[in-house]
């Protein structure tokens, strides 16, 4: 996806107030277990965001991996339909199995890379 660099005067002013809230409360990451399907919350001072987003990203490259030949539109249906029929316990287990794998590279990838 191309990001955008050109801000409108209403998405620098919000901007400027996202990063005022970065630095003004405690950022928390935690799963959330909520039957609503909660991924983040706000309470004064803090802002909670569950690992759960993470989990239809790490499915649809995963997914890639483990059927190259599909094409991505494949690929999205196959991450939707499993992302769908996901219990909680089985999310946790796989942000579990990539948190024990990961290795984290500050150095920010293109698309040009190789690896």
């Amino acid at each position: 996806m191309t990001r955008h660099t050109a801000h409108t005067p209403k998405s620098r002013i919000l901007l400027e107030q996202v990063w005022r809230e970065v630095g003004g409360n405690r950022l928390e990451e935690r799963w959330i277990q909520d039957t609503h399907g909660w991924l983040g919350y706000q309470e004064t001072g803090k802002v909670v965001i569950s690992p759960m987003n993470m989990i239809p990203t790490l499915l649809h490259e995963l997914l890639h991996a483990a059927r190259p030949r599909l094409t991505e539109r494949g690929i999205d249906r196959l991450t939707t339909v499993l992302w769908r029929s996901m219990s909680d316990a089985e999310c946790m287990r796989l942000w579990d199995g990539y948190n024990a794998k990961v290795v984290r590279i500050s150095k920010p990838a293109t698309s040009k890379d190789d690896g």
